[in-house]
């Protein structure tokens, strides 16, 4: 055993009869924070590492564990547990940034710099010149309409009445919709779960969600000292059976956030015994489910079953917003929650920003009144299929995603086409970006313990034209191409 393991059995050693698992966490987790284990640095097997320490596999499994949750090691498929990159403040953030450019030979023409321009696919947001010519012709509606100076006013805590019953609206689905009073309007989604998460925990207590996730829930969460706890996922989403076993085992779990409705990013959608399993787990437990119903607009009409919330309301915080369809800089959201809950929600929203702009949120109630905003989505819902079908030219057999409504596809990169070996996934991004497209690696939606799979996500929405997003498309295949050079493709081994 070399020095550096040496080290790890002698904590090991010292701890002996109480948390074995934790002193062996720490001494891995000192040698990471002094440099004697560089990033990317791959840590002993567990079973090897066991043996040479004397202890059980399942007390290194738990150490491995907690490093992981503490975000310094990463266990990857066909890789092992290896030492995570240093964190930054912006890890996990998936939102606009500037970006260095491909290098160019000449700079002499603008059709030089078109075929050069980064192409942004990491956001899921649309790009239909539609809703800014709507957008320009209702300012215009607003800057003569008399009340217009109402909206430089402060508004009710929880939104003007009908900004709630647009919400209610626009949250309405299968029959079903909240009622206006149970609505809040929010600065957008990301705002309502913060919200939402402040209502039902408390920094420390846990919270489950889904092993892939939404990244603004994990970015929430962490925002609030919030607790995560990863649940498996299949075709249908989160497996309430899990949920039920991990609130019999951890008492301070107080609910779960969790996405029905296309599945950030895996497109997976409950189907209603699923929700009715869902309900029953969190009736019983005594639970809250924050229910993340963003990306339902983008399923066709009656293709998706009521919310989870309209079987237990009195438990379900529901989270929607347009922002997938109307655009996301408008910044409205709306939360739909139980009576309960709202002392806790008037104390976050005073907290956190007061109340949500009225002037978006007036825009995208006039949107909802006169038929724009369903005008948008349907355009929206189209352009998602056809961007999907170009995907599948481009890109054959890549996309991994469970439902074609999504804005986004979910793509494997292992093993490539021609090779047998997989991608590590944020060397896929580093290398997409040198190519001329950024994309969201895994990593973003992993919720450690969880390996990290060999995937990313890419926005269909996001391009301006089609023309834009097949030549990112082509960029890409380009990449992935087997006859390419070892050196551009960057597999691990």
């Amino acid at each position: 055993m070399d020095a550096l393991h040496e080290g790890w059995r002698q904590a090991v050693e010292a701890a002996r009869g109480g948390a074995v698992y934790r002193a062996l966490a720490d001494a891995i987790a000192a040698d990471i924070a002094a440099g004697r284990l560089a990033p990317g640095a791959a840590l002993p097997p567990q079973r090897r590492l066991a043996w040479g320490l004397g202890v059980a596999i399942a007390t290194v499994t738990r150490a491995y564990d907690e490093l992981s949750a503490r975000g310094l090691v990463t266990a990857e498929v066909g890789r092992g547990t290896r030492v995570g990159r240093r964190r930054r403040a912006d890890d996990g953030v998936i939102a606009p940034r500037e970006a260095a450019r491909p290098r160019r030979r000449r700079e002499t023409s603008a059709e030089a710099e078109d075929e050069t321009a980064l192409i942004d696919l990491s956001l899921a947001q649309p790009a239909d010149p539609a809703a800014a010519a709507a957008l320009s012709r209702t300012l215009a509606a607003l800057a003569a309409a008399p009340q217009a100076a109402e909206l430089l006013a402060y508004q009710p805590a929880r939104g003007a009445a009908r900004h709630r019953a647009a919400g209610a609206a626009w949250l309405g689905r299968a029959g079903w919709s909240p009622d206006p009073a149970r609505v809040t309007v929010t600065a957008g989604a990301q705002h309502a779960l913060v919200v939402a998460l402040a209502a039902i925990a408390a920094p420390g207590e846990a919270v489950a969600v889904e092993g892939l996730a939404n990244p603004s829930i994990l970015a929430a969460a962490r925002f609030r000292g919030i607790r995560l706890k990863p649940l498996p996922i299949d075709a249908e989403g989160a497996d309430p059976a899990a949920l039920d076993r991990l609130a019999a085992e951890d008492g301070r779990l107080r609910g779960a956030i969790l996405s029905p409705s296309l599945h950030n990013p895996t497109g997976a959608s409950m189907g209603p015994a699923r929700r009715a399993d869902l309900a029953h787990v969190i009736a019983r437990r005594g639970l809250f489910l924050i229910e993340d119903d963003v990306h339902a607009p983008l399923a066709p009409p009656a293709a998706l079953p009521a919310p989870v919330a309209a079987l237990c309301p009195d438990q379900v915080l529901l989270v929607g917003s347009p922002s997938k369809v109307l655009g996301p800089g408008l910044r409205v959201g709306w939360l739909a929650a139980p009576a309960a809950l709202d002392d806790r929600i008037a104390a976050a929203l005073w907290a956190s920003a007061w109340m949500a702009p009225p002037l978006g949120a007036e825009i995208v109630t006039r949107w909802i009144d006169d038929g724009t905003a369903e005008t948008l989505a349907t355009a929206a819902r189209a352009a998602n299929l056809r961007r999907r079908t170009l995907l599948d030219q481009r890109l054959p057999g890549l996309d991994l995603t469970l439902a074609p409504a999504c804005a986004h596809a979910w793509i494997g990169l292992g093993p490539d086409r021609g090779h047998d070996r997989v991608w590590d996934p944020d060397r896929f991004a580093e290398a997409a970006e040198a190519a001329g497209v950024r994309v969201a690696p895994a990593r973003a939606f992993t919720v450690p313990p969880v390996p990290v799979p060999a995937a990313a996500r890419l926005s269909l929405a996001a391009a301006p034209d089609d023309a834009v997003f097949l030549k990112a498309l082509d960029r890409l295949a380009r990449l992935l191409d087997p006859r390419a050079a070892p050196s551009s493709l960057r597999p691990i081994a």
